[in-house]
């Protein structure tokens, strides 16, 4: 075919730039970001990285069709490692994360008091169904030990509808035993708060007190 008329090195270098093109800026990220996964021992992010090499070069070495294989191969992989990884990156008090305003006086003491009855669950990863209910036995022991647990969402990277309806629930059961409940990096107009309303969590809160 005309293929057979095209110079090895001219396919060599369609074949190089489709696998550089699959380096996004996602994944340039991603590999910065290895060096500080590595210490604190998050392996599906080196895992993802891993993937996207895996893919890339299997593609130019071996064609498509084993480079799709390749891929979900190691999507079972992350999956395996994500249900098995724990979403609960540090419990601290409020004495460790206090807020930004000075407190002076007797005030000071009685803001100190209330901080230590305080517990921030510092999130990391998908809350997801393979790592929701491992969320419920780290937050449900809290209830009555602190007044409020506020569940740090920041470092969270999706929500699917059982670890949205999981929430829900936690605050439902906290709250009966006088624990409440708070969300600290959730925005009703941000991908979290979406996601929320999407899966409809707390659709019902008012008829359920």
């Amino acid at each position: 075919g005309l293929i057979a008329w095209v110079p090895v090195a001219v396919l060599s270098g369609i074949m190089i730039t489709t696998a550089v093109g699959l380096v996004d800026r996602w994944v340039r990220g991603m590999v910065a970001q290895l060096p500080a996964a590595g210490e604190r021992g998050d392996y599906s992010r080196i895992l993802s990285v891993a993937t996207v090499a895996i893919v890339a070069t299997t593609m130019v070495v071996f064609g498509f069709l084993p480079a799709i294989i390749a891929g979900l191969v190691m999507s079972v992989l992350l999956l395996f490692v994500g249900m098995n990884r724990s979403l609960v990156r540090a419990v601290v008090d409020g004495t460790v994360r206090p807020s930004r305003r000075v407190w002076g006086g007797e005030d000071a003491a009685r803001v100190l008091d209330a901080r230590k009855r305080v517990r921030v669950v510092e999130l990391e990863g998908p809350l997801f169904f393979g790592s929701a209910e491992r969320l419920a036995e780290r937050v449900e022991p809290l209830a009555g030990v602190a007044d409020v647990v506020v569940l740090d969402f920041r470092h969270v990277t999706s929500i699917d509808a059982t670890g949205a309806l999981l929430v829900e629930r936690l605050t439902r059961r906290l709250a009966r035993r006088g624990t409440a409940l708070l969300l600290a990096g959730v925005a009703a107009s941000g991908r979290h708060g979406r996601s929320l309303v999407a899966h409809n969590a707390f659709a019902n809160v008012d008829e359920r007190r």
